[in-house]
């Protein structure tokens, strides 16, 4: 017996993804497609399983990842960029710390961040002393706690 009815929404699989990926809303999606939600809903619960929003968030999700390596990639040549990251991801600030109390520190950290800095922008290994590991900073507090000890 023939099934009767309005013919299946045509929904292209690849670029559904692509969509949820440039993180498009449900109704940019349905629209894109010329389907309702509810369409939209019952094609991801035939195709995934799930329901839109469990695949929307699933596949965002890759977007999110495409973003955050574009981003790093351009903070290697952006100045803001690094400067974005570093106050969204690392918590840093455009506050200065004052450096009066930690000048042993800061000479000592100095060394450091140039091999780290080395490290990244030639593509190979800084030479460094067996006991200073390349990315792992002295704690100051701690140096200075060791060297009141041994006095």
């Amino acid at each position: 017996m023939t099934r009767m009815g309005r013919p299946p929404a045509e929904i292209d699989k690849v670029n559904f993804e692509k969509l949820c990926k440039l993180q498009c809303t449900k109704h940019e999606i349905c629209d894109f497609f010329s389907v309702s939600e509810k369409t939209l809903n019952g094609w991801c619960r035939r195709t995934y399983g799930k329901t839109f929003s469990l695949v929307f968030q699933e596949k965002r999700s890759l977007g999110k990842i495409a973003l955050r390596r574009s981003q790093f990639e351009l903070a290697s040549k952006s100045a803001s960029m690094a400067i974005f990251l570093g106050k969204n991801l690392l918590g840093q600030t455009d506050n200065p710390v004052s450096t009066e109390s930690m000048p042993e520190a800061i000479s000592s950290n100095d060394n450091h961040w140039k091999r780290v800095n080395d490290y990244f922008t030639s593509g190979e290994q800084a030479e460094t002393k067996e006991e200073e590991p390349i990315l792992a900073p002295s704690n100051p507090e701690e140096d200075l706690e060791e060297e009141s000890e041994d006095a």
